[in-house]
């Protein structure tokens, strides 16, 4: 059976990467001027991310209600779980990887990907610092 927990942590991860990606979509269309022919394609990147948030949002209260209900969650930080296994998280970040390769530049795919990809390094550099026994951050190493 899937851990409620863990799986409120992923979401909650993915949660925030789109967050940070529609803020940087929002401030680029501010920067646009009116009748600009990119508004309308950012308009529909933003619209299409704003609903995988909410679908986001909605699956963190499933699984927060599993976790409640269960008592998987009890005593449990999300921001304190162990990582997961090194191999599990390079699957997901190669799959990420292809995603970008294969979606259209500058797509909502295309920037989701990535996202995907940077929040995948760096939790994968977080897991293999744990199982090295480090604190370091790699994602901040040039």
């Amino acid at each position: 059976m899937t851990d409620p927990v863990r799986t409120l942590s992923e979401t909650s991860e993915q949660l925030l990467a789109r967050l940070e990606l529609l803020e940087r979509l929002e401030g680029e269309k501010r920067r646009l001027a009116a009748g600009d022919s990119r508004l309308e394609d950012l308009e529909y990147q933003i619209a299409t991310l704003a609903s995988l948030v909410l679908e986001d949002s909605e699956r963190q209260r499933d699984f927060g209600t599993v976790a409640l209900l269960t008592g998987a969650g009890t005593g449990r930080s999300l921001d304190l779980l162990p990582p997961r296994e090194l191999r599990a998280i390079l699957g997901d970040w190669r799959n990420a990887e292809r995603r970008a390769m294969a979606a259209p530049p500058d797509s909502i795919e295309a920037r989701t990907a990535r996202a995907d990809v940077a929040r995948l390094r760096d939790e994968y550099a977080r897991a293999h610092a744990s199982a090295a026994g480090s604190s370091g951050d790699w994602s901040r190493r040039p």
